[in-house]
């Protein structure tokens, strides 16, 4: 709380400076760039029968630009949209399952995972980001300042083609199904508070630091198994890291080529909700049609990598 209560200090500093730093001289400029990103976001549910990991590639490729805008040196602020079309991932969909047998008579315990699946997955990513800096201090050619920022993202996956395989005693649940198997969508909002370290040669090259605490994340996830008929919500909630490094080159007037390197960390925990709209299958002589599970654990978390190539032109 401590922590969220100095990002909206910093926030509010930023509003009420910004206006007496608008009168001096400004500057902004417009970027586009292509983005790599790797990693994966991770979810996993607790319950007493068991628990379940699913494990979905950041394997994403996209495209997108920026604005920047700059007043006297002091006051810069960041804007930028990044998206990419449906794209079949080099990576599977893994999805490991932990089973309580003493609820399942006639199944012997044993150690490791009980049933492991992987399936082949696309997806596509949009992405929204802002990003202020307040330079306070300067000693040529080095700068520092305090940043706040504000990230949104949305992720939407389609598995299909899943291979399953059963250890121990739930071997007869080895199977392979063709076709479309599970959709997820996944939403994150995350607000940024950090310092930012700025080099800059004589314009010729610019490289920026920034290093930032995320007090406040907020994860809300649908994934729905198409084969069960069950619809999982979940809402999260956590922290977590972010670490970039840019450089920016001159190469002729006004256009620069730059590069932006971004390390991502979230950690967040809350609650699930299943619904099932259909009968499941795998619950014989049982129609779940109508069922609805409340108050499961659940984690959400994400590591990713993120490269930036680029062009800019000042303006």
């Amino acid at each position: 709380m401590h922590i969220a209560r100095t990002a909206t200090t910093l926030t509010i500093l930023l509003l009420v400076w910004a206006p007496s730093l608008l009168a001096g001289s400004f500057s902004h400029a417009a970027d586009f760039m292509l983005v790599s990103l790797w990693g994966e976001t991770t979810y996993e549910i607790s319950f007493p029968e068991g628990s379940s990991r699913l494990q979905w590639p950041m394997d994403m490729h996209a495209a997108g630009m920026a604005y920047r805008f700059n007043c006297h040196d002091t006051l810069e602020v960041d804007l930028s949209l990044i998206a990419s079309p449906r794209r079949e991932s080099g990576d599977a969909m893994k999805d490991y399952d932990w089973i309580n047998e003493s609820f399942y008579p006639g199944r012997d315990p044993h150690e490791g995972v009980d049933v492991f699946s992987a399936s082949d997955v696309d997806s596509r990513i949009f992405m929204a980001n802002a990003r202020s800096r307040l330079f306070l201090l300067s000693y040529t050619p080095v700068s520092l300042a305090l940043s706040a920022g504000y990230t949104y993202q949305e992720i939407d996956y389609r598995t299909y083609n899943t291979v399953q395989v059963g250890y121990g005693s739930w071997q007869d649940q080895s199977a392979r199904v063709s076709g479309p198997t599970t959709t997820y969508a996944l939403e994150v909002k995350a607000l940024a508070v950090g310092m930012s370290c700025r080099v800059n040669l004589d314009n010729a090259l610019v490289i920026t630091i920034d290093a930032s605490l995320l007090p406040y994340v907020q994860a809300d996830d649908e994934d729905n198994h198409i084969r069960r008929s069950r619809v999982s919500q979940s809402e999260c909630t956590g922290t977590g890291t972010e670490v970039s490094i840019s450089t920016r080159f001159n190469v002729y007037r006004n256009w620069d080529l730059f590069t932006h390197c971004t390390r991502y960390r979230m950690a967040t925990s809350g609650d699930q909700t299943q619904y099932w709209y259909g009968d499941d299958p795998a619950t014989l002589n049982y129609d779940d049609t109508g069922s609805v599970l409340n108050d499961i654990d659940v984690d959400i978390d994400q590591e990713t990598f993120q490269v930036d190539l680029g062009i800019g032109c000042r303006f």
